[in-house]
């Protein structure tokens, strides 16, 4: 076989650095721990992308970017669920209980609980809806096994009894 490694979208091979030693280099953890404080993104909405020339989307993520209250928001970006105030200056919060993207989220009635949906994933064949408190981001139930390939768009009723979902089989 060739030397050096193939890793789409790089058509050419690629090569370690000659000073690597896979052994020093990967088997320990950095010396620093990681924090997340900011997220700089969200998960457009292909109308916005259209109108800005995007042509290579696909139709998820419509109204995707809630209010919790006159000064709080909630949007997806990436495999996380941004929870920022309109005011400058306070800290983001985050849901991170998806490991890939989240294409879908509703709110409940009572503003205290959101629905999150995701997009299939290594981990998860059937993509999740995670149900989960907006004051602490804890977990309330998973439900799975339900749709294919994503949670296209999901919704509460208006009296907070019942979810659907609907998915991009």
């Amino acid at each position: 076989p060739e030397p050096g490694v193939v890793h789409p979208p790089c058509k050419s091979r690629l090569f370690e650095p000659s000073w690597f030693d896979p052994k020093r280099v990967s088997a320990s953890a950095p010396d620093t721990d990681l924090r997340l404080e900011h997220v700089h993104g969200y998960r457009c909405p292909w109308e916005l992308a259209k109108h800005k020339g995007v042509t290579n989307m696909s139709l998820d993520n419509l109204g995707n970017c809630f209010f919790l209250s006159s000064s709080r928001i909630v949007y997806p970006a990436s495999a996380l669920v941004v929870i920022a105030s309109v005011t400058e200056g306070e800290p983001q919060a985050f849901f991170k209980g998806h490991d890939d993207d989240v294409v879908s989220l509703c709110v409940h009635p009572s503003r205290e609980i959101c629905a999150s949906g995701q997009v299939a994933s290594l981990d998860h064949k059937y993509p999740p809806v995670l149900v989960w408190r907006v004051s602490d981001h804890a977990l309330l139930a998973t439900l799975k096994g339900r749709h294919v390939r994503r949670v296209g768009t999901l919704d509460f009723s208006p009296d907070g009894r019942f979810l659907i979902t609907v998915g991009g089989d």
